[in-house]
């Protein structure tokens, strides 16, 4: 049986005590199943989230300085025996993270996490559960500091697909944690390698690659979080070994375009004033096209839903590798609102993202799945993420 539904809980970890709130024990429902009657759908649901929530939540708090230890942690995760030594190891490496982090700039102090649920698959004694983590990772900044800029917290967003089985007594067991790496980076929370050393950098969530928001939590019509102050003060800045400081992530976020006509748009969303609204003066054939606050792109496909992922830097963000994409562009682009809109060659307006502040932006855009979406096209006619896009943002020198 399948479920769906849009649950949100927020669970705050500051102590040890916080951050070993739910994982062991769960509903005696589920503990002494009854022998007559299959639990409920729902009440599944509700046992699978409030395990998985858990679950995330002890992997944020072992990143901040007064993260649970290992043991602690790691005794609190209800799973398979083959999770368990690899939940074990990634909390080492997740505490190892966290110091490194204390030593550059004094670490984080405390987590929250915020799951949605998407969908919820039980089958027998197997469930599937999917889901998008959103988690605050709090700085170690006073007040004062945070009023004069300083970012108050990083946020991430994470999809996840986790997977449980049943036990001999009814109790789910977390057997599998499979969680995205939009664009290719790999999420604070998570470890790239699990045999990472102290001093190693494991691809992403490292010092020189944090995203923060310094403001309290506001949303645009798609959810996305929106900070004001894109910029990060130098003093929580990486420096390479030159001693020149490094561009940071500060968004990434993931959208839908929804192609027709091989066209779609990155717009202002304050669009009343723009000369030139998307599709007028539309040019086929070009991959990246900017007009004064609209960018157009030319798709592979005729009809389908690409995906993009959507990062705001700080400064120029590091070259890709050229051969692990179809296509190339940059251009400028300015913004009065500091929100951008998703236009289709076929829907018109659909999803909004934010970039955090009005201004003049340089963007850099890059293509895979061209071929392969012009394909789908002349076959099915229609497809979903088979062509995808990283486009990035970042402030424009004055």
């Amino acid at each position: 049986m399948r479920t769906t539904g849009h649950r949100r809980v927020i669970a705050a970890a500051a102590t040890t005590a916080a951050a070993t709130i739910t994982l062991i024990g769960t509903p005696a429902h589920a503990q002494t199943p009854s022998p007559t009657a299959a639990p409920s759908a729902s009440a599944d649901t509700s046992e699978l989230t409030q395990l998985a929530e858990g679950y995330l939540q002890q992997r944020a708090d072992l990143l901040t300085t007064a993260g649970p230890a290992v043991k602690s942690a790691r005794e609190q995760v209800q799973a398979t025996r083959s999770m368990s030594a690899q939940v074990q190891d990634e909390f080492a490496a997740l505490v190892e993270k966290g110091q490194r982090y204390q030593e550059v700039d004094g670490g984080y102090t405390k987590a929250e996490v915020d799951v949605t649920v998407t969908d919820v698959t039980v089958t027998g004694q197997s469930a599937t559960l999917q889901l998008t983590e959103h988690t605050r990772l709090y700085l170690p900044f006073t007040p004062q500091e945070i009023e004069e800029g300083a970012p108050e917290y990083k946020e991430l967003s994470l999809p996840h697909t986790l997977r449980f089985v049943q036990g001999p007594d009814g109790a789910w067991l977390l057997s599998s944690d499979e969680a995205g790496a939009e664009g290719g980076l790999t999420a604070t929370t998570q470890v790239a390698d699990v045999d990472v050393e102290p001093a190693a950098d494991d691809g992403g969530g490292t010092p020189d690659g944090r995203t923060h928001s310094n403001h309290p939590r506001h949303r645009t019509s798609s959810g996305l979080r929106v900070n004001p102050r894109p910029t990060i003060p130098a003093r929580n800045r990486h420096r390479n070994p030159e001693g020149v400081l490094v561009a940071q992530l500060v968004r990434q976020q993931r959208v839908n375009a929804d192609v027709g006509y091989h066209s779609f748009a990155l717009q202002e969303s304050d669009d009343g004033e723009l000369p030139v609204p998307f599709p007028d003066d539309y040019e086929s054939g070009v991959f990246l096209n900017g007009f004064p606050g609209r960018l157009d792109f030319y798709s592979g496909g005729h009809t389908h839903t690409a995906t993009l992922i959507v990062e705001v830097w700080d400064g120029p963000p590091p070259e890709q590798d050229t051969s692990a994409w179809d296509e190339r562009g940059e251009a400028e682009f300015e913004s009065t609102s500091g929100e951008v809109a998703v236009w289709s060659g076929s829907v018109g307006r659909t999803e909004t993202f934010a970039l955090g502040s009005p201004g003049s932006w340089q963007v850099r855009a890059h293509c895979v799945g061209r071929a392969e979406a012009a394909a789908l096209s002349e076959g099915e006619g229609t497809g979903h993420d088979v062509e995808r896009y990283l486009v990035q943002f970042w402030p424009a020198k004055p």
